[in-house]
């Protein structure tokens, strides 16, 4: 059989960015990941709707994709949105 051929990278698939920010009420550094709509840099006049999402390292890129699919192409059934995953570190107590 032939040899397999080798991946060769081409770029970086990009969704969103990583912050942190301290909570003074929790005395914990608290990590959130933001997404930002495609058009967003060349539109700074546009307003846009916020989703914020608990949960965010398990569901993040799941509804990243959910949005960019219903918010382009045929319908564009959901607004192209902002949307800020918070990073859950004691589940219960965040809930």
């Amino acid at each position: 059989p032939p040899a397999p051929t080798l991946s060769v990278v081409t770029g970086d698939i990009y969704i969103g960015k990583k912050y942190t920010i301290f909570s003074d009420t929790l005395q914990e550094n608290r990590e959130y990941w933001v997404h930002l709509p495609d058009e967003y840099a060349q539109n700074t006049e546009q307003t846009y709707q916020v989703i914020y999402l608990l949960d965010g390292q398990s569901l993040f890129h799941s509804l990243v994709g959910i949005s960019k699919t219903l918010s382009s192409g045929r319908g564009k059934h959901l607004p192209p949105s902002i949307i800020v995953g918070i990073v859950s570190t004691d589940r219960a107590r965040d809930f």
